[in-house]
């Protein structure tokens, strides 16, 4: 998430940065940016939201999400264990895992809709920041 509000930035103060150099030193260190209190803003922003950065590259780069819950609820899925049962217990199988995911999801949702408040809290400062900036450049240029 990051990459895009630098990517921003690059935009709103006209640092002519290219994207794909867009990152976290070539936007702080720039003039425009640094003579401002936008790194106050980033890095408040930045250090709530570092929990979830390791798992973000897990999931971007690695192109999984590992997770010990999750490992177990899927365990509970390989057919291989299923074909050893009769239906009976099939059945039972089934509804135990439901049951464990659906309580899994419950608590998930929770943890990612406190996640999601807790970064908007930090994230509106910042583009009220950066929307101020705009209209403040917008008006020199005029």
């Amino acid at each position: 998430m990051d990459d895009r509000l630098l990517q921003i930035v690059n935009a709103v103060f006209h640092l002519a940065i290219d994207e794909k150099n867009v990152n976290e030193r070539n936007v702080l260190t720039n003039l425009k940016v640094s003579r401002t209190a936008f790194s106050i803003f980033y890095k408040d922003f930045k250090k709530q939201n570092s929990k979830y950065i390791g798992e973000r590259n897990t999931i971007i780069h690695k192109h999984s999400y590992l997770n010990e819950k999750l490992r177990k609820i899927e365990v509970l899925y390989e057919s291989n264990i299923l074909l050893q049962l009769n239906k009976t217990d099939i059945e039972k199988v089934k509804f135990i895992r439901k049951d464990i995911l659906t309580k899994y999801i419950k608590e998930i949702k929770i943890d990612f809709n406190t996640a999601n408040n807790e970064c908007f809290l930090k994230l509106i400062p910042v583009l009220d920041f950066l929307y101020n900036q705009y209209v403040e450049i917008k008006d020199k240029l005029k």
